[in-house]
């Protein structure tokens, strides 16, 4: 299997990553900045911060479950043996 064809997903999912964390970024910084002291905007800035740390904690602990999920289907495919599997028997 081509290692370009595995990491390709990975293009799309930075790309709305940083978006959604400048998004949330833009937000929080125009209504520190221009904000009106009332109630909606304080749960506007609520979610957006509920937001841009839900984004980096699915970034970072979802790469985790998807990788060891790309290693498996990858091993199972190629007939590969996975880092942590036993040795092949000897013949």
């Amino acid at each position: 299997m081509d290692r370009a064809f595995i990491d390709r997903p990975w293009f799309w999912r930075r790309i709305a990553v940083f978006g959604v964390m400048g998004l949330s970024a833009a937000v929080i910084i125009y209504l520190a900045r221009w904000g009106v002291d009332d109630a909606l905007r304080r749960d506007m800035n609520n979610l957006a911060w509920v937001c841009l740390i839900s984004t980096v904690n699915a970034y970072v602990f979802g790469a985790v479950v998807d990788d060891r999920d790309v290693r498996r289907r990858y091993t199972q495919i190629s007939g590969a043996f996975a880092p942590d599997a036993p040795p092949p028997p000897a013949s």
